[in-house]
C-alpha cells in the first residue's frame, strides 16, 4: 500500500487531522515527483520526506499546546488571587486588567509588556532613530541615507560606516526580538541576509492587475530562500506554477486584506499567533534594490519605519502570547471561563462604577453577569491591540472620515491643546508623589527641559539650521529613554483621539499642528522626565533592602506589581548608571537587568520587563494618554459603516476625559485616607484638575488677544473645573449660548464633525439667501463664510498664530467683504463681554494691539 493511500485511511478513521493529512499528501506527490529519477527508491524517498514534514508538525502542535496550556493554568491562578480595590476576590476586574493594567492587579498586562518590550527594542537602535527620527510634519529624517541601511542589513557592503552601524544594530535588535518571540511561542525561523518586512499600499496593489504584479517580483526573488508552505521545502525545488500561484496567492491576499486564501473551518476562537511572525517573511529578494524598487512601487513605509513598526509588531505580538499564550483569543476566552466557574463557586459583589461608587448602585445585576460584561468589553480591547478593532467595512467611507474629515478637524481645532496640556504639571507632581520621588524637582525639571527645547528650537530657527538631536533628547537617550514621538507618527494625536494615525496629507496636517504647537515636545519631555526620575529613585533605594526603601515606591509602585522582596534584592544589585554629563547623578535603568551575564536570561528579561511595565504603567498617571478601557467603552460601531463613523466623529476629543476617570479617578479610589476614599481621592483629583483647567483657560483667553476672565465668580471655577477634567468645550456653556468654535450644545454633544456639519449646512442656507439678491444676505453669507473658513483654518489656528492671523487676515478679510462689519464685530464683541466678563486687548478689526492685557482683570478689576 502506498503512503498516499495509508494517508487517506488515517483520514477516514480520523486518525490525523484532514487538514494535515491532505498537505501531507500533496506533498508526497510532489516529492514522489521530485525523486522520480531514483526509479523504485522514489517512494520510499518521498514517503521519508513525508514523515520529516509529519514529525515537525507534530512537535510544532505539541509546543503550541502545551505553551497554551501553561498560560491557561497561570490565568486560571491569576484570576483565583486577584483582589479589587476593597479586597474581595473578583476574578472580572482581573480579567480586565490582564489586557490592560489597573490599580489592584499584582500579575503583567499585555498593554504594560508590550510598551516595555518596545522601549526597550527602540532604545537598542537609538541611532537609528536619533538619525531618521519623525520630523514636524510626520516624515522620517534623511531619508536619501536609507538604501545603504537597506543594504548593510541585506548584508552587501556600501563603504557607509553609519549605515552599517545601524544595520548591525537594527539586525541585532530584530534578531532578539525574533528569540523572545520564539521563547513566548512563536515559530520564526532566523534567516541570513535579511529582508525588511513591507507594509503595501492595498490601493496600489488593487490597481495593478495579477499578471504584472507577478511579473514585477517573479525575477527578483530568491527562490532558494523562499519556502513553499505546501511542501516546507524552498519553492527552488517547486515547479514554475507552483511559484506562479504562489505570488498570485499574494496579490489576491493583500488586495482582500489576507482572506483571499483562508481557508473556512469553522473557527471561532481565534487564529494562533505562533505563526503569524513567519508567514509575513515569504518574499526574500535577492538583492536590497529590489526590495527597494518593489518598496517604491507598492509599499507605504520607508526603510526606517518598516524597522521601526516590524520591532513594535514583534513587541505587541510577544506581549499578547506571553500573557494570554500563543492563541490569544483562545487564551481570553478561556479567562472568561475560568471567571465564570469563579462567579458560580464563590460569587462576589458586582463591582460599583466609578461615577456610582458612594452611591452603593452597580452596573451588574451578579459576578457572573458581571464577567460576561467585562469579557465583552475586554475583547474589544484585546481588538484595539492586535488591530482588528481598526479593521473597516467600507473602506473608501472609512478612509475618507479617518484619513481625511477628523484628523482635518485636528488640524484646524486643536491648535490650542498645548495650553490645555499645562494642567499636566499637576498630574506630573501627583504621581512623582505616588512613586516617592520629589514632585517639586519632577515639575522643576520638566519646565526647565521645555525651556532648553524652546531656546535651542529658537536659535535653529534663526540660524536657519536644524538641531538634529537636542541636549534633551541626548541626555535622556543616554538613559535609553526614546522619545515614543520619534518613533511612532500620531502618538500625540492618539492620546487625544485614541484613533490610530496612518500617512496622508490630512494626517500630515494634524500631526503638524500638534508639534508645531509644542505639544509633542511637551508632551516628551514629560513622559521622559518622570522616566528619568524615578530611575533616579530606584538608584536612590538600591543601597537599601525591602523594609527600608521608600514607602511610596513599595506599596504603590512594586508591591502591586508582584516584585517580591527577594526580586527586589536581585534588581537593586543591577550597577547603577552615572550620567557623564552630571556623574552625581545616578541611575537604575529597567532594561539593564536584561543586559546582566550573572542571571539566567529568561529571569533577567522577566524582571526587566516587570520593573520596567510597573514605571510605564505610572507614568500614564502622569501623562494620561487614550486608554484602551476608555475607548472599548465609547467604541460602538465598526470602522466603515455610517453608526460607526458617526459616534467615533461624535467622541473625537471625548476619550480624554475617560481616560482621567478611569486612570487617575481610579487610582485614587484605590486608597484612603483614614478609611476614607472621598477625602483621599475625589478632593485632591478635583481640586487638582481644576487649578489646571484655571491656568489653561487663562492662558487661552490670552492666546486670543484678551484679558484673563473673572477669577472671583464662581462661574468662572465651574469652567475650570470642566476644562481640567478634559471637557473645556461644555464649559463655554456655563457663560453662553454657544461654544468657542461657534457651536451650540447639541451640535458640540454631537461631535465636532457633526458641528461642523451644522456649520456649513446654515452656510449653503445663507449662500441661498445671497442667491435672491439681497445685499443684506450677500453681507451675512460672506461674513459667515470667512467666519467658516476660519473655524476650518488648519495650522493657523496654532495658539501662538491665532490672534495675529484673526485680526491680519480674517478681520481684515470680512472688513473688506462686509461694509457693516465694524458694526457687527462690535455687537459681536459686546455680547462676548456681558457673557463672560473679560475685555480685548487686542479687539477684532484691528491691526495692532491698543495695549498689553490686563492681569488685574483676573481679580476683577475693570480696563
Amino acid at each position: 500500500m502506498s503512503l498516499h493511500d495509508c494517508l487517506q485511511r488515517a483520514i477516514d478513521s480520523k486518525d490525523l487531522p484532514p487538514a494535515m493529512a491532505r498537505r501531507a499528501q500533496t506533498l508526497f506527490a510532489d516529492r514522489l515527483q521530485a525523486h522520480a529519477s531514483l526509479g523504485q527508491g522514489a517512494e520510499a524517498k518521498a514517503a521519508e520526506d513525508v514523515w520529516v514534514f509529519l514529525r515537525k508538525e507534530n512537535i510544532r502542535k505539541r509546543r503550541g499546546a502545551f505553551m497554551q496550556a501553561k498560560a491557561q493554568m497561570r490565568i486560571a491562578d491569576d484570576l483565583a488571587r486577584h483582589r479589587d480595590s476593597d479586597g474581595q476576590a473578583n476574578a472580572a476586574t482581573g480579567m480586565r486588567q490582564l489586557v490592560e493594567w489597573g490599580q489592584s492587579a499584582s500579575f503583567q498586562s499585555v498593554s504594560g509588556i508590550q510598551q516595555a518590550l518596545s522601549s526597550s527594542y527602540m532604545r537598542d537602535i537609538s541611532e537609528l532613530i536619533a538619525t531618521h527620527k519623525i520630523n514636524i510634519v510626520g516624515n522620517a529624517r534623511q531619508k536619501m541615507r536609507m538604501p545603504n541601511l537597506v543594504r548593510e542589513l541585506k548584508g552587501e557592503h556600501t563603504g557607509d560606516p553609519h549605515a552599517k552601524s545601524m544595520a548591525d544594530a537594527a539586525r541585532a535588535t530584530i534578531e532578539r526580538a525574533r528569540q523572545e518571540n520564539i521563547a513566548a511561542g512563536g515559530e520564526i525561523g532566523k534567516l541570513e541576509g535579511y529582508d525588511l518586512p513591507h507594509h503595501w499600499d492595498r490601493v496600489t496593489v488593487g490597481k495593478a492587475n495579477e499578471a504584472e504584479f507577478v511579473a514585477d517580483f517573479y525575477d527578483r526573488m530568491d527562490w532558494t530562500r523562499i519556502i513553499d508552505r505546501e511542501t516546507e521545502l524552498p519553492f527552488a525545488q517547486s515547479s514554475n506554477a507552483a511559484r506562479l500561484k504562489f505570488l498570485g496567492d499574494i496579490h489576491r491576499n493583500i488586495k482582500s486584506g489576507g482572506s483571499a486564501t483562508t481557508e473556512p473551518s469553522g473557527a471561532v476562537r481565534g487564529r494562533s499567533l505562533a505563526k503569524s511572525r513567519s508567514d509575513p517573511r515569504v518574499l526574500h529578494f535577492k538583492t536590497a534594490d529590489g526590495w527597494l524598487d518593489m518598496n517604491a512601487k507598492y509599499g507605504v513605509a520607508d526603510p526606517y519605519s518598516a524597522i521601526v513598526t516590524h520591532l513594535q509588531g514583534m513587541a505587541r505580538d510577544t506581549a499578547m502570547m506571553r500573557v494570554l499564550g500563543p492563541n490569544p483569543r483562545a487564551g481570553l476566552e478561556y479567562a472568561r471561563q475560568a471567571a465564570v466557574k469563579l462567579a458560580n463557586e464563590r460569587p462576589w459583589e458586582p463591582t460599583r462604577h466609578i461615577g456610582l461608587y458612594n452611591t452603593g448602585k452597580s452596573l451588574y445585576d451578579s459576578a457572573e453577569a458581571e464577567v460576561n460584561g467585562v469579557a465583552s468589553q475586554t475583547e474589544r480591547m484585546l481588538d484595539m491591540i492586535n488591530g482588528a478593532a481598526s479593521v473597516p467595512e467600507m473602506n473608501l467611507f472609512a478612509s475618507f472620515m479617518s484619513n481625511g474629515v477628523r484628523p482635518f478637524l485636528v488640524a484646524s481645532q486643536l491648535g490650542g491643546a498645548m495650553l490645555s496640556a499645562v494642567g499636566d504639571i499637576g498630574f506630573l507632581g501627583r504621581a512623582a508623589y505616588h512613586t516617592g520621588a520629589k514632585p517639586s524637582r519632577m515639575i522643576a525639571k520638566h519646565l526647565g527641559y521645555v525651556m532648553e527645547r524652546v531656546g535651542e528650537t529658537a536659535v535653529s530657527l534663526a540660524s536657519m539650521g536644524t538641531v538634529q538631536r537636542n541636549a534633551v533628547e541626548a541626555r535622556m537617550a543616554r538613559l535609553g529613554i526614546i522619545a515614543e514621538s520619534a518613533s511612532n507618527t500620531g502618538v500625540v494625536q492618539a492620546r487625544l483621539m485614541g484613533e490610530a494615525w496612518t500617512p496622508g496629507i490630512m494626517q500630515r496636517m494634524s500631526e503638524f499642528t500638534m508639534r508645531a504647537s509644542g505639544l509633542t515636545a511637551w508632551t516628551d519631555i514629560a513622559r521622559g522626565v518622570f522616566k528619568m526620575e524615578t530611575y533616579g529613585t530606584l538608584a536612590e533605594n538600591a543601597g537599601r533592602p525591602w523594609a527600608d526603601i521608600d514607602a511610596p515606591l513599595r506599596d504603590l509602585v512594586l508591591a502591586p506589581r508582584g516584585i517580591t522582596p527577594a526580586e527586589w534584592d536581585v534588581i537593586r544589585a543591577t550597577p547603577l548608571y552615572a550620567d557623564p554629563g552630571d556623574p552625581r547623578a545616578t541611575f537604575l535603568i529597567p532594561d539593564d537587568i536584561r543586559r546582566r551575564a550573572d542571571l539566567p536570561p529568561d529571569q533577567a528579561l522577566d524582571l526587566s520587563l516587570k520593573l520596567q511595565s510597573a514605571i510605564l504603567e505610572q507614568r500614564e498617571f502622569a501623562v494620561p494618554t487614550a486608554s484602551l478601557r476608555g475607548r472599548a467603552t465609547i467604541q460602538v460601531g465598526k470602522p466603515g459603516t455610517l453608526g460607526g463613523e458617526f459616534l467615533q466623529s461624535a467622541l473625537m476629543y471625548k476619550n480624554y476625559p475617560l481616560t482621567l476617570m478611569y486612570n487617575q479617578m481610579g487610582r485614587m479610589l484605590y486608597h484612603k485616607v483614614r478609611g476614607n476614599r472621598f477625602m483621599a481621592a475625589v478632593v485632591p483629583f478635583v481640586m487638582l484638575t481644576t487649578i489646571g483647567g484655571a491656568i489653561s483657560t487663562q492662558l487661552k483667553e490670552v492666546g486670543k488677544g484678551r484679558d484673563p476672565r473673572d477669577m472671583t465668580e464662581w462661574r468662572f471655577w465651574k469652567a475650570a473645573m470642566l476644562q481640567g477634567g478634559g471637557l473645556g468645550i461644555f464649559g463655554d456653556f456655563l457663560y453662553a449660548s454657544e461654544n468657542r468654535f461657534g457651536g451650540g450644545f447639541a451640535s458640540t454633544a454631537a461631535g465636532s464633525v457633526v458641528g461642523t456639519m451644522s456649520s456649513a449646512g446654515s452656510l449653503i442656507t445663507d449662500g441661498m439667501a445671497a442667491l435672491k439678491g439681497d445685499a443684506k444676505a450677500v453681507d451675512a453669507f460672506q461674513r459667515n463664510a470667512i467666519g467658516f473658513a476660519n473655524k476650518l483654518g488648519g495650522p493657523t489656528n496654532l495658539w501662538y498664530l491665532n490672534a495675529a492671523f484673526d485680526r491680519l487676515v480674517w478681520d481684515s478679510l470680512t472688513l473688506w467683504a462686509d461694509p457693516n462689519a465694524t458694526k457687527a464685530m462690535a455687537a459681536k464683541e459686546k455680547k462676548r463681554i456681558k457673557e463672560y466678563g473679560n475685555g480685548a486687548f487686542w479687539p477684532t478689526g484691528q491691526a495692532l494691539p491698543s495695549r498689553l492685557p490686563d492681569l488685574s482683570a483676573m481679580f476683577g478689576a475693570t480696563s
